[in-house]
């Protein structure tokens, strides 16, 4: 694959409606993810409806066989407040889980340790974990693992149509106690060596000066549904009858700020190729009145479908950079990304999962919009997992620290229930780890910033207790705050 240039641009909505225009719009899509009641659960703790996922613990690839562990979670409230980043409010806390990891067996061991953490692409470089050892840093390999929630809607023809995040740490439990999803992040990009062939719309225009209220330009053709699927890039709208074996895509020539700045589309046909393609320009959107001084140049060509995603995702990432950079709310989150090769990997599993090449597409994703995938693909939550190697020495033992930013879960203002100022944090004892572990601690700092709404932890801020040891054999501890 080739080399990308990759940025990172965090997109922060309840509801983003893109933009649609020609002969048939590509609809609303609500992003969705803020399905949980906010009321109390059974065990006392709340189901947030912006749930950000559980503090997991380390575990091995190869086994830790002979390795015993001490673990401190230490959960650090200093500055604690609610911080508005213009479309919510959320409160960021310091946390460090610390391991000390004990050679028990006769020889030196060197194992690979895994921790996991919840993210998403845009917001990595603010919560990616930080491992040291004797407070130096330790170097590791972060890998991806695919979307890790699913889809819902309402009505036949909505079915899977809205992303759903996973609401509660029993979700991440199902996802990841049989290990696959582990197994499959720590495997490559699927080869997609499929030959394809590849309609690009270059330098589309309004010639001779001609004034149109939303110059537009359609892109008919004909193909045979059950022998070709479309792929397409930098369109707004679709227009399928799937009776005569037609289809139309369109786009805005000007674009007036709908999607992003895309130079050229692409109309992907993979399978037979489409026939009697017809590229026509229109007044408007609406695909009614022609207009033949808006046109582009068609260059055809053919190759693999997997270096055709890889040359779309490196027109994309630059186009959405430059889309949020000159935006206020979202300039303060642009990061850069190291490794592309893990954006165009989530990008084919996302595609090959649940677009149009799957078996069984999710209706979000039938009209065939790469955008659509590559948008959701940065955005998602996904579990990833930082790699790194230790070395134990007979009888001894190492320190590690994990430090991190983690996000409170929580009910954003407007759904109008009474937790709204409520934040929840919570820690996973065992899930997915093979490590054997001694002794389990927790402790607060900060607390004179916090005051504990509900918690399993056996913290008492009255009485100065701010450490406790856990039990190994209970799943989850949860703590939940309001700010002083």
């Amino acid at each position: 694959m080739k080399q990308l240039k990759v940025y990172l641009i965090v997109i922060l909505a309840l509801t983003i409606v893109i933009s649609t225009a020609g002969c048939a719009s590509d609809s609303m899509r609500s992003l969705g993810g803020y399905a949980g009641s906010g009321l109390p659960q059974p065990d006392g703790s709340t189901e947030f409806r912006a749930y950000e996922g559980p503090v997991m613990p380390l575990l091995t690839l190869d086994g830790a066989e002979g390795i015993t562990a001490t673990r401190d979670t230490v959960f650090d409230f200093s500055g604690f407040r609610n911080i508005s980043d213009g479309w919510m409010t959320r409160s960021d806390i310091k946390i460090t889980d610390a391991y000390t990891l004990t050679n028990d067996t006769e020889n030196d061991v060197a194992i690979k340790i895994l921790y996991p953490f919840v993210s998403n692409f845009l917001q990595l470089n603010r919560f990616l974990p930080v491992i040291t050892s004797d407070g130096v840093p330790i170097e590791t390999e972060l890998i991806a693992g695919t979307y890790s929630g699913g889809f819902s809607g309402d009505g036949d023809m909505m079915q899977a149509y809205n992303l759903e995040r996973i609401r509660t740490w029993e979700g991440y439990s199902t996802l990841l106690s049989d290990g696959e999803y582990l197994r499959r992040a720590l495997r490559g990009a699927q080869e997609l060596g499929q030959i394809v062939t590849v309609y690009e719309l270059r330098n589309p225009r309004v010639e001779n000066g001609r004034d149109a209220v939303a110059p537009t330009i359609a892109a008919h053709f004909k193909l045979d549904y059950d022998k070709t699927k479309i792929l397409a890039f930098g369109f707004n709208g679709t227009d399928r009858n799937v009776e005569n074996g037609s289809m139309s895509k369109s786009f805005f020539v000007e674009r007036r700020g709908y999607n992003y700045h895309i130079p050229n589309p692409y109309i992907v046909a993979v399978g037979d190729d489409i026939s009697g393609l017809v590229i026509q320009g229109y007044t408007d959107g609406s695909c009614s009145v022609k207009l033949d001084d808006v046109t582009a140049d068609v260059v055809r060509y053919e190759m693999a479908l997997g270096d055709v995603l890889a040359d779309i995702l490196d027109v994309f990432l630059p186009a959405i950079h430059e889309s949020f950079e000159a935006n206020a709310l979202f300039s303060q989150y642009i990061g850069e990304i190291p490794d592309a090769g893990m954006l165009y990997k989530a990008a084919l599993e996302l595609l090959l999962d649940y677009g149009i090449l799957s078996d069984d597409a999710a209706y979000r994703y039938v009209w065939g919009d790469v955008v659509g995938i590559f948008d959701d693909m940065i955005w998602v939550d996904r579990v990833f997992y930082l790699i790194a190697d230790i070395e134990i020495p007979v009888g001894g033992s190492v320190a590690i620290n994990v430090d991190m930013t983690k996000p409170g879960s929580s009910t954003p203002p407007g759904f109008g229930t009474e937790n709204a100022d409520i934040y929840g944090y919570e820690i996973l004892t065992q899930l997915g780890s093979d490590v054997e572990f001694r002794n389990v601690t927790a402790g607060i700092k900060g607390e004179n910033y916090i005051q504990i709404v509900w918690q399993n932890f056996g913290f008492d801020l009255e009485n100065g207790i701010l450490t406790t040891t856990l039990d190994t054999e209970a799943l989850r501890y949860y703590i939940e705050v309001r700010g002083r």
